[in-house]
């Protein structure tokens, strides 16, 4: 047993105080030490789970093998902080501390730990480290830790319930890029929404109800884009709107419709002029 405990501790000098190391091993010793029961057959990851779970008032004694640990919280601290998996930790032991660094160290982390723990500091830390809101209860999602989530990525808009989705946080999102609008429900952007959406994306128009485009956001569209003229309903397109649009150079007469290619066609064509001849005939 002397030489077992020799290699035991060795091993954990070598390994480090890390959660699961000390719990592995002293499930291990548990189980050398322990006399042999048929009936109750035992392992060492079973030990280990079994003090894992009791070890709240760690340590229950300052030394294992002679080796003076750390407190358990402090053990799986610094396991976390080494890059160890938070999820592995029982709820019961994790501490604010534990969380804020498994996030900083992935922002994926936050799906591993119970929503009782999230804050808005936390939620905000874990979006920034590229974790995502989506599944995140819609009381959490405060404004900031919504102003972060699009500030990562525009679509991050659609993670973000009706019910709580901030004007500046639309407004954000819409500015990056017009398309978000599509994740604003209709009957929820404001005037300012709508237009800095076709001001950042001209063919955001697609995602805009004819009854929401007003004279304004259609000429800031196709002034911006002439190709957005084809989500303005012919009704809506005014020759001053249909000249704005198809006077962009950048504009693919393939790309539009046949019939306002026709227009296109209307509108470029060269003025018709009189030969000498004619005139002279008049």
């Amino acid at each position: 047993m002397s030489n077992y405990k020799a290699m035991a501790r060795e091993e954990l000098a070598l390994g480090g105080f890390t959660a699961s190391r000390i719990a592995e091993t002293f499930g291990d010793i548990l189980l050398q030490n322990s006399e042999w029961n048929p009936d109750n057959p035992v392992g060492i990851n079973t030990l280990a789970a079994d003090f894992m779970d009791k070890a709240a008032t760690w340590p229950p004694k300052q030394t294992i093998l002679g080796i003076t640990i750390p407190s358990l919280t402090i053990a799986i601290t610094n396991a976390i902080t080494d890059g160890a998996n938070i999820a592995d930790v029982p709820a019961k032991l994790l501490t604010d501390e534990m969380c804020q660094i498994a996030v900083a160290n992935d922002g994926f982390a936050i799906r591993a730990i119970p929503s009782s723990r999230y804050t808005e500091n936390l939620l905000i830390k874990a979006i920034q480290n590229g974790g995502s809101i989506d599944g995140i209860e819609a009381h959490y999602i405060s404004e900031p830790v919504q102003m972060a989530a699009v500030a990562q990525s525009w679509s991050n808009l659609k993670f973000i319930p009706d019910n709580v989705q901030t004007e500046a946080a639309k407004l954000t999102a819409v500015k990056i890029s017009g398309h978000a609008i599509q994740f604003i429900p209709v009957d929820k952007r404001s005037d300012e929404v709508l237009l800095e959406a076709v001001k950042s994306q001209p063919l955001s128009l697609e995602h805009i109800p004819d009854y929401q485009q007003t004279d304004e956001i259609i000429v800031e569209a196709v002034s911006r884009r002439g190709a957005a003229i084809q989500f303005v309903r012919k009704e809506d397109q005014s020759d001053e709107v249909l000249q704005i649009a198809l006077s962009d150079k950048t504009i693919n007469i393939n790309s539009i419709s046949h019939s306002l290619r026709d227009d296109y066609k209307k509108l470029t064509r060269s003025p018709r002029r009189f030969s000498e001849s004619s005139s002279l005939s008049l």
